[in-house]
């Protein structure tokens, strides 16, 4: 086998070609990449593969559709584009969305300690909880024939400015995340009764 020191792609105006040479043949291959590595008289050289639009048929072309289901026979580019349309940001579907499991070793959060307090109700801003850091839930009970309004935050609560309304004898859980550690306030719409509380730590 012979090697030929810089082979030229036998144009009219001859361009050096890599040096690269297969095995059994004294023929160099037009390879694009660099730099060359000399090693015992052979130059290996990093190739670039290129790949027509769709040639490949089990990766796809750039026009293919969204995969139409998760079981069927499809290109690599329809699958994708499959998952990117379940992956959109807001509420879909059942069918359009990805399946999330809990792990099976998550624990869930507890709480051994409940502090049960009554406040009675009011016409005016009231404090019904203090802040507190180590809070994990609240349930409040409206006993009253008056609404609560129950508002979020250490401003006065008001019947404009409140965070839900808990109706007469109507029950109102915290929702569990995130967990809100912050004082609450409230003010019925008339005073009578009372907001029987239970704050979990």
């Amino acid at each position: 086998m012979s090697f030929t020191p810089i082979p030229l792609d036998g144009s009219a105006t001859p361009i050096p070609m890599s040096s690269a040479v297969p095995d059994t043949t004294n023929t160099p291959l037009a390879l694009e990449g660099g730099p060359s590595k000399s090693t015992g008289g052979n130059s290996l050289v990093p190739a670039a593969v290129y790949m027509y639009d769709g040639y490949d048929v089990t990766m796809g072309a750039e026009a293919d559709a969204a995969a139409s289901s998760d079981a069927g026979t499809f290109t690599f580019i329809a699958l994708f584009k499959r998952l990117l349309g379940k992956l959109l940001v807001g509420q879909q579907t059942m069918a359009a969305s990805v399946g999330v499991a809990i792990a099976s070793d998550q624990t869930p959060q507890t709480s051994a300690t409940a502090t049960r307090s009554n406040v009675a109700g009011a016409a005016s801003d009231t404090s019904l909880l203090a802040s507190n850091t180590g809070r994990k839930g609240a349930l409040f009970y409206n006993d009253s024939t008056a609404i609560l309004y129950l508002a979020y935050g250490a401003a006065a609560a008001s019947l404009t400015s409140y965070t839900v309304q808990v109706p007469a004898q109507g029950f109102f859980e915290m929702p569990p995340q995130p967990i809100y550690t912050g004082a609450i306030r409230g003010i019925w719409s008339a005073a009578n009764g009372n907001v029987r509380i239970s704050e979990l730590s």
